[in-house]
């Protein structure tokens, strides 16, 4: 799952790294030398922004569940631990492995419904600007 997750974040960074490129292209091209009309203009504070909120996304759930992963590090490291083994260390280990597991899979489940909301509220945001900006005479 944590696969998944990295990937489609990366998705979304590689997205935006492509409309970078494409405005800075845009730019480049732009005949009027008018820097209204150029696509940096506009969209590049929503570049910024939508890397902002995906950096503060990620950097969120690694930080609430770093602490987590170091504890099942722990207890898994006690496990094979040999002088564990008896019922009642061993019962324990085991318990506190499972909840860890489970609490970090709610997490992550949690954290991927973030980022899909994360990526439609951009892709409606970034829809709406090309209307605007594509169909100007419909609005005045």
């Amino acid at each position: 799952m944590k696969t998944q997750t990295f990937l489609r974040s990366g998705w979304l960074y590689f997205a935006l790294f492509c409309l970078q490129t494409q405005t800075v292209q845009a730019e480049d091209k732009n005949p009027s030398g008018n820097p209204g009309d150029s696509a940096i203009a506009w969209i590049q504070p929503w570049i910024k922004t939508a890397y902002s909120e995906l950096d503060h996304l990620e950097r969120a759930y690694t930080d609430h569940t770093e602490p987590l992963r170091m504890r099942l590090y722990d207890v898994d490291k006690a496990l094979t631990d040999p002088r564990n083994r008896n019922p009642e260390c061993g019962f324990q280990l085991l318990w506190e492995k499972i909840q860890l597991d489970q609490t970090l899979k709610s997490l992550e489940q949690e954290h991927e419904i973030k980022l899909l909301k994360l990526r439609y509220r951009k892709s409606i945001e970034i829809v709406k600007m090309l209307y605007e900006k594509c169909s100007p005479s419909i609005t005045t």
